[in-house]
Parts: C-alpha cells; sequence; structure tokens
C-alpha cells in the first residue's frame, strides 16, 4: 500500500530543522524553492516547475536555474587525479586515451645554467639576471618561457670548461622519458645578444632533455644539431628569450 503526502507550506521557525525522507522512492518538487540545504542527500528529485533553486549553504553556488545553467561565485576543488570528464563529447579520428581535464597550473620558476644531460651546475659566482621565467601547465603539457641575462661576475664551476655543452636548468616539472624521444620537442629562440664568437651563420635553438629538468641548447646543422658549448656564453650581458613546451609525467 503507498500513500502520498502534500505538504502547501513549511515555515520552520530559525534554528527549525526538516527532513523529508523515503524508503526507495523518490522526492518531486514543483513550484519555486528556496531556503537553504545544510547537510545530507535528496536522490531522485524531479525538477520539474521549478524556476529557480537557491541553495545557500553550499558554499560558492549561488543558483541552479531551470535551463540548467549554474552560477558559481567560488572555486571548484577536485580531489587530485580528478577533474572535468570530457568523455561525453566526440572524438577525432585519431586514439583517444584520456578525456580527463585533471590538472591546471601556473607559475614561475628558476632557470639556471647547467651541463644538460648530468645538471652539473655550468658557472659559478653566475650574477645571473632573470627578467622573466614562467610557466603554464594544463594536464601533462607544460608551456615555458624565460628572459635571462649574465653579468661579469661568474667563472666556470669544478670539472666544467668551455667545451662542454650547455642548457637550461630549473624547468618546474621534469621531462617525461616515454616514449624515449618524447624531450625533442623544440625550443623556440626568440632572442639572444652578445654571445662570445657567435657565427651569425647560426641560430641558436635547443630541446627538452629527457628524464631531466634540463633543457639542451642547439644550433642547426646540414643532417644534423650541434650542442652549444658554454664558451658561447661566457661573457658579459650575454643573454637569450626562449620557450616552448614538453610532455611530462608529473
Amino acid at each position: 500500500m503507498s500513500s502520498n503526502l502534500r505538504v502547501n507550506n513549511i515555515l520552520p521557525s530559525v534554528g527549525t530543522n526538516v527532513a523529508i525522507g523515503t524508503a526507495g522512492g523518490s522526492v518531486t518538487l514543483t513550484g519555486s524553492v528556496s531556503g537553504s540545504i545544510t547537510s545530507g542527500t535528496i536522490s531522485g528529485v524531479s525538477t520539474a516547475g521549478i524556476t529557480t533553486a537557491y541553495i545557500n549553504t553550499l558554499s560558492g553556488i549561488s543558483t541552479i536555474d531551470a535551463s540548467a545553467a549554474v552560477s558559481i561565485n567560488q572555486n571548484l576543488v577536485f580531489a587530485s587525479g580528478k577533474g572535468i570528464d570530457f568523455s561525453a563529447t566526440a572524438n577525432s579520428s585519431g586514439t583517444m586515451t584520456s578525456e580527463l581535464l585533471s590538472d591546471y597550473e601556473r607559475g614561475t620558476w628558476t632557470p639556471s645554467f647547467v651541463q644538460p644531460a648530468t645538471s652539473a651546475n655550468m658557472y659559478v659566482n653566475n650574477g645571473l639576471t632573470i627578467y622573466h621565467a614562467d610557466y603554464v601547465k594544463i594536464g601533462n603539457l607544460v608551456y615555458v618561457s624565460c628572459y635571462i641575462q649574465n653579468d661579469a661576475s661568474f667563472s666556470y664551476d669544478t670539472g666544467r670548461s668551455g667545451t662542454d655543452s650547455l642548457g637550461i636548468g630549473g624547468l618546474p616539472f621534469t621531462v617525461s622519458n616515454t616514449p624515449t624521444d618524447s624531450g625533442y620537442h623544440p625550443i623556440y629562440v626568440g632572442y639572444f645578444n652578445n654571445w662570445t664568437s657567435w657565427s651569425a651563420s647560426y641560430t641558436p635553438m635547443g630541446y627538452f632533455t629527457a628524464g631531466t629538468n634540463n633543457i639542451t641548447l642547439v644550433y642547426a646543422v646540414l643532417n644534423g644539431i650541434t650542442n652549444i658549448t658554454a664558451t658561447y656564453m661566457y661573457s658579459s650581458n650575454s643573454n637569450i628569450i626562449l620557450s616552448g613546451w614538453y610532455r611530462t609525467d608529473s
């Protein structure tokens, strides 16, 4: 035997709790609803006829209207590894591996000159000016940029020399090592100046060194690339502006 309960008005006084519960059934709300929900779960709720529902005690959510629009005036916070699931959207002709947007981050990083394969410091006593060094991470893709300049107060670190390959360390996330060529996303050099004995025939570039937090600086030659050595940027006020993106497993 089933029964129905119809309540035209519920007007609790301040501090009074009103609870509606069903066993295996549902609650249907019609008309205009306002007030607050302090705790608990309502399942099987029909929104037929509701123009606006105000949920005052769910922090940041101001209104949910009949057109399914949600107004939020605070942040949505996801547990680690969770995010926005786009699996309901159509897939491309490629092989889809994930439709979960689970991470976004932006900030600054601290570049330094290193030997890219070993991460060893290239210069000591280096008065390196960092004009800017920014990053944005969306999912597992990281975009970085920087503008840095040497002054005259540096020398080679112990065991290093001008013939060592030169890189920039300090990337905010480790470059993915899977697949093994994943580090070969290119670095674009937008500007450089005051490089010692640099040939005007070459344009510097670079790539992200897989499995490290470093960029390897190179220049292109016929059928390959050549590492840029430390001696080129061993002069006062030598500088470089660069940007690029890479994949990380973080």
